[in-house]
């Protein structure tokens, strides 16, 4: 047979199917077939037949979470992942000689050939718990680019039967998103005296951040310290008589949310979309406390839009539990204040709640019970790797409240579409041209121009009156989602988009809890509208 036709044949078989992990089970759709660009074919070596069962039972691209390679797989660019092959034969025997990936430049068409490491001798049988049993390579972020192509290998020098040779060859195409490059500013929380904390090594919040989530870097930058005008003053009066601590209630910790919200707002600058736009954590001191009531043990730990921009949380110094060296020991290896800060920031990337734990708000799009799925997690930080597969009272979502947290494929690659823009975003929002941010307060509401609005809102079942060239219209506000607030937003801003409209005259009715407010064209320009 010609030996272009038989490469071609062998190309084409190696190509279908996938493997198992993921939750999901193996895939039943076959990934296209990809012919190697002439300098990235791997030239296998047409033998006789070896009957030994050699072949590759399962690819898995790891990061962060692990991911079949079928038709399915959805990597983010620019960041470094682990691909995990399964290579099982009939019996024992040797690992073969040559263990190649070959990684084709999708702009240059340059091939770059890697090996990979894995056990003396070649597994019989399929072990999730564990990479010791697995061949692994390890891609650098330079090479995770979209429209990249890779090329696998796994045989001795002497080679195989051509029937034989589609069971050593791999071609792998997946999807790969544009990069993600992430702007975090974290602002300092000044209450009676003393200012929250982070990290002094900005990279180290950068690292927890990317670790856990669908990014491919994350800029830190450190406001100045910034004194809420009005959420806490009254809780400054009460920590003077008790020792400089003051314990607020979920009401005082959605006003804080909203007010850091504004100063956000300043920093970031006119950004046009949620996704996009720079994000904020306010972290606020430790003689600063959110409990259900004064008397309650249970503490709110942090509070975020869902789709917006801003999340608060208690301070935190340390990100990792050093002591822990697995990931299957009982207690988690990052600290709790950094899974609530990595578990916020899952709110900002348009995620709610996984539901395990009695979290409120949830996410539909997330497994069902708030596990993993039987899926497999990646620390790169920690080079640990976990399977939750007959785990699942040890290993729970990120977003849930139990276990040890970790983010699910599914929760991966719906805040990896979220963080993508579409194609089009920019011309998608060019007509929102007046966002108003309405914010309930203790003496009202206030008014306050915006560049976007959250992605997740919600009706609120108000309206507001506006006058303008077009006369009085009745216009629905829609409000924000704030979670980790077991079920009560009442806080929460409400928004708008006016359009091209030229204003005179906004008018809000009162509620049970609010009064009214009527603001003119005046006010209007003071806010900077």
């Amino acid at each position: 047979m010609n030996r272009a036709v038989l490469l071609s044949s062998f190309l084409m078989l190696a190509a279908c199917g996938g493997g198992g992990g993921g939750g999901s089970g193996p895939s039943s759709v076959s990934t296209p077939a990809v012919t190697p660009a002439a300098n990235c074919d791997p030239q296998p070596v047409v033998g006789t037949a070896r009957n030994d069962g050699l072949r590759i039972a399962n690819v898995q691209w790891l990061q962060v979470v692990g991911q079949d390679d079928d038709a399915n797989t959805l990597l983010r660019g620019d960041k470094p992942a682990r691909l995990r092959v399964d290579l099982l034969a009939s019996s024992s025997r040797n690992a073969p000689a040559r263990r190649e990936l070959r990684i084709e430049d999708p702009k240059t068409g340059n091939c770059t050939l890697v090996s990979l490491s894995g056990p003396a001798r070649v597994p019989t049988t399929l072990d999730v718990s564990t990479l010791a049993n697995s061949y692994t390579v390890d891609v650098p972020a330079g090479d995770m680019q979209p429209g990249a192509r890779f090329y696998l290998y796994m045989d001795d020098a002497s080679g195989r039967s051509g029937g034989e040779l589609a069971q050593v060859t791999r071609t792998l195409a997946p999807d790969i998103a544009r990069p993600a490059n992430e702007t975090l500013f974290v602002i300092p929380i000044r209450f009676s005296g003393s200012n929250g904390y982070a990290p002094a090594n900005t990279g180290t919040l950068s690292r927890l951040l990317t670790r856990l989530h669908p990014l491919s870097s994350l800029t830190v930058n450190t406001a100045s310290a910034f004194t809420p005008p009005s959420a806490l003053r009254a809780g400054e009066v009460a920590a003077a008589s008790n020792g400089g601590q003051y314990s607020g209630s979920l009401i005082d910790m959605q006003n804080l949310l909203n007010e850091v919200d504004d100063r956000c707002q300043s920093l970031i600058g006119g950004s046009s979309r949620a996704a996009t736009a720079p994000k904020c954590l306010g972290v606020f001191p430790d003689n600063l406390s959110f409990r259900p009531t004064p008397a309650s043990n249970s503490l709110y730990t942090g509070l975020a839009f869902v789709g917006g921009s801003t999340m608060i949380t208690q301070s935190l110094s340390q990100v990792d539990q050093t002591s822990v060296s697995s990931a299957y020991q009982a207690s988690h290896w990052l600290t709790d204040r950094a899974l609530t800060v990595a578990h916020e920031f899952g709110h900002l990337l348009d995620l709610d709640h996984a539901a395990c734990g009695g979290a409120t708000g949830l996410d539909l799009r997330l497994y069902l019970d708030g596990r993993l799925g039987g899926g497999n997690g990646y620390d790169v930080e920690r080079n640990f790797y976990f399977s939750s597969s007959g785990r699942n009272s040890e290993f729970a979502d990120l977003m849930s409240y139990c276990g040890k947290e970790w983010s699910s494929d599914r929760g991966y690659i719906a805040s990896l579409n979220y963080r993508t823009p579409p194609a089009g975003a920019a011309r998608m929002t060019a007509a929102s041209t007046q966002w108003m941010k309405l914010t309930p307060t203790a003496g009202g509401w206030r008014l306050q121009p915006v560049s976007f609005a959250p992605a997740t809102l919600v009706d609120s079942g108000e309206t507001l009156s506006v006058d303008s060239e077009r006369g009085n219209e009745q216009l629905p506000l829609r409000q924000a989602v704030i979670s980790d607030s077991a079920g009560s937003n009442s806080r929460a801003p409400r928004y708008i988009d006016l359009g091209d409209r030229q204003l005179t005259r906004l008018a809000l009715p009162a509620t049970d809890a609010l009064p009214g407010a009527v603001w003119t064209a005046a006010d209007w320009l003071r806010t900077g509208g």
